[in-house]
This record gives C-alpha cells, sequence and structure tokens, in this order.
C-alpha cells in the first residue's frame, strides 16, 4: 500500500503543481505579447481540464488505499498495529486534517477546476481554483509525510 500511496501522492500534487504552474506562465506570456492571451487561455483551460481529472483520479485512489493500508496494519498486530493507534488515537487530528485538506484541495477544488475549465472565459477564477487546489493538497501531504514518519514504531533494537 505504501508504494500505491507515494504514487497517487505524486500524481495528485505532480498534476496541481502544473496546473498552478500552466497559470503563473499564462500570465507572465499574457503580460508579453497580450494577443496570444485568448490562445493560450484555450490551451490552458484544455490543459487544466485534464490535470483536474488525473487529481480527481489520483484523490480517489488514496481514499481507497489509506482504510486498505491501516486495515492490512491492524490485521499484522505487534509494531503495525502500534502504529493504526499512533494514527488513529494520538495522532488523529493531522490523520483528520490531512484527509479533510486533501478532499477541499482535490476533491472540491478539482471539480471547480473542471467545471471552470469547460467555460470560456474566466480564466483568473481557473487560476485561482488550480493555486487554492495545490496549497491545500500540499499541506495535506506534507501532514502525511509527518503522520508516515512519526507513526513509524520500531522492532527490535
Amino acid at each position: 500500500a505504501t508504494p500505491v500511496s507515494f504514487y497517487a501522492t505524486s500524481l495528485l500534487l505532480g498534476s496541481l503543481s502544473l496546473c498552478a504552474a500552466l497559470f503563473v506562465n499564462y500570465l507572465i506570456n499574457k503580460r508579453k505579447d497580450p494577443e496570444c492571451a485568448d490562445c493560450q487561455a484555450d490551451l490552458v483551460r484544455d490543459v487544466m481540464g485534464k490535470l483536474s481529472v488525473a487529481a480527481i483520479v489520483a484523490l480517489g485512489v488514496e481514499f481507497v488505499v489509506i482504510p486498505l493500508y491501516l486495515a492490512s496494519l491492524g490485521a499484522q498486530g505487534g509494531a503495525a498495529a502500534s502504529t493504526v493507534a499512533l494514527m488513529t488515537g494520538e495522532y488523529n487530528i493531522y490523520f483528520v486534517l490531512r484527509l479533510v485538506l486533501a478532499f477541499l484541495g482535490a476533491g472540491v477544488f478539482g471539480v471547480l477546476m473542471l467545471q471552470s475549465a469547460k467555460q470560456a472565459g474566466g480564466i483568473q477564477k481557473l487560476g485561482a481554483f488550480a493555486w487554492s487546489a495545490f496549497v491545500l493538497v500540499l499541506a495535506a501531504e506534507v501532514f502525511g509525510r509527518f503522520l508516515f514518519y512519526v507513526t513509524r514504531v520500531g522492532i527490535g533494537l
């Protein structure tokens, strides 16, 4: 489950960071050459729409893998069960916060990005959604990495 989670995180953050970077690139190029702004806005909308779908799919994968990961750890007993106990006990607030931020970022803002990408105009709104999604998911994944390392229970020496 851990490798799948890492790959899903890479796809999730990668797609949203590309959306944020595309919007910044659009703003820079619009300032340099205003004549090509409409053409580039269409391209940005098209790519961001596809990347938002990738982010939503990656979020779905993460939301399937996380419960499976916890269940497999709990079933192993010993140190693995201690990890689950830490994650759902002492560090529960971070775990819940990670899930909520990821859902808000990739789920809610991902859907808003997809809807906004299908509409003509409103590129500023699309950029705001992209940056909001990226920042929320980045924070969620920082919590995820924190949980991964802090809930590690050593075995043996």
